[in-house]
């Protein structure tokens, strides 16, 4: 198997707290390259692997991290949550794609009620291999 996983790059979210709505809403990327991922997998016709994620603010944060797939969207925390699986991304000849533009993919919910100022965070991606359940893993990569 070998993998992409997100992209290596910085996404940006710059918005005036004048742009924001009353009710915390999903705000799109405004700076970075559409997220992308590729995983190949020749071991089967039916892979079973699913993509990860996890985020960690750097400090307390006025809005949350959410990753936005075709119909659902998953808040982020510190603990791994599946994104995104195998039988949601394009198959060809092994490799496994995904592309998501500044809509979809990672996105921050906040409101009005934000405080305005300069915030980072990580998000680290892994690659599980099988089926997740609860907290029990039954390989990783």
């Amino acid at each position: 198997m070998g993998t992409d996983l997100g992209a290596v790059d910085q996404y940006k979210w710059d918005y005036n707290i004048a742009d924001l709505s009353e009710q915390p809403t999903l705000l799109p990327r405004t700076t970075g390259n559409d997220l992308y991922f590729r995983v190949i997998d020749t071991r089967s016709a039916t892979p079973s692997f699913s993509v990860m994620a996890s985020y960690t603010p750097a400090e307390t944060q006025p809005f949350t991290m959410w990753f936005k797939n075709d119909q659902s969207a998953v808040q982020l925390s510190p603990t791994d949550q599946t994104v995104l699986s195998a039988d949601q991304m394009t198959a060809d000849n092994g490799v496994y794609t995904k592309t998501f533009d500044e809509n979809t993919g990672l996105l921050l919910k906040a409101s009005i009620a934000a405080r305005a100022g300069s915030y980072t965070g990580k998000v680290v991606w892994t690659l599980v291999d099988g089926v997740h359940i609860g907290n029990v893993l039954s390989r990783r990569w």
